[in-house]
């Protein structure tokens, strides 16, 4: 696979978990959380909160931003919620997917895996523990168990819009490039406001140097949420791959406006200067890359010297 989107696949992991809208979730138990939609059906809510992914029960809702639960949900079990469970199995279940979410946001892989192992011991059908230990299996490498466990997700719930993003993104790191595409554009399918998933098949089609497709996709993504710095880095490489030079740089020069210590950013905006022959900012840009703790590719940084007549 190319070194470049090799790269960029890299900070999918980063994004692709993140969330949409944020909402205001009223609990029966009186209490009140703040979080952002990953994924909504008419059963349950799925919530961002503080980088953390929960699932919500409409029957364990008050309202969500205002509106009641009670007209928002249906009265029949979730697709993978096994009424065979007693509720204090339920509870947990649903208290060991919780630890594992948490252990994997702080890069505790395998003590993840483990919580999810316990999740789905107590609720074989629990498809939020196969999904999430999937893309964890995922971040430690192990793709074949990780699409085993995404496979079961989607067969458990073939509506789990995020499911099918991460297989995609699992399809994407083994050159599967048409089989990611597909399962990018399911979950778009289910979920048209799925940010992470026009991102994610943005860098699909850059992959097979389709630019402008590429292009086509993270527009939308910026267009429903214009706040993210990678978003514009990511357009800006597709930008660069189809030859517009102008507004390449103008993403990455709105990339690092967001987040000035953006390191990745500066390295490719220093290669598009090397492009443009404008050498004396793009030494400007390595350097600061490298300021910001970016490891610079020597071969580039070779090219770059004999390019520029100059040694640093």
């Amino acid at each position: 696979m190319n070194t470049k989107i090799t790269v960029i696949l890299s900070l999918m992991f980063l994004f692709i978990s993140s969330s949409i809208f944020a909402e205001t979730i009223i609990l029966k138990s009186g209490k009140t959380v703040e979080g952002k939609i990953l994924e909504k059906t008419d059963k349950y809510i799925k919530l961002d909160i503080d980088d953390i992914s929960l699932t919500y029960y409409f029957d364990d809702l008050v309202s969500i931003d205002g509106k009641a639960a009670d007209f928002l949900s249906s009265k029949e079990p979730a697709d993978d919620k096994n009424a065979s469970l007693s509720q204090k199995e339920n509870i947990l279940a649903k208290e060991a997917f919780n630890k594992g979410v948490i252990k994997a946001k702080n890069k505790n892989y395998d003590d993840a895996i483990v919580e999810f192992d316990k999740a789905i011991e107590i609720d074989s059908v629990y498809s939020d523990a196969y999904c999430y230990r999937g893309f964890v299996y995922g971040k430690k490498g192990i793709i074949t168990s990780a699409m085993l466990d995404l496979n079961k997700a989607i067969e458990l719930n073939p509506k789990y819009a995020q499911a099918y993003c991460f297989r995609g993104l699992m399809n994407s790191l083994q050159g599967n490039s048409e089989y990611a595409i597909s399962d990018f554009t399911k979950a778009i399918e289910i979920n048209p406001n799925y940010v992470e998933a026009y991102q994610s098949r943005g860098i699909a089609y850059s992959g097979k140097s389709d630019f402008a497709q590429a292009i086509m996709d993270l527009n939308k993504a910026i267009e429903l949420n214009p706040d993210n710095f990678i978003l514009y880095s990511n357009r800006g490489i597709a930008h660069a791959g189809k030859g517009n030079d102008d507004q390449a740089l103008s993403d990455f020069n709105k990339s690092i406006e967001i987040n000035p210590a953006y390191a990745t950013v500066y390295n490719r905006r220093g290669i598009l200067y090397t492009s443009m022959r404008d050498y004396d900012r793009a030494w400007n840009d390595m350097h600061k890359a490298e300021e910001l703790g970016y490891k610079l590719e020597p071969e580039f940084i070779e090219k770059l010297k004999r390019l520029s007549g100059r040694d640093k």
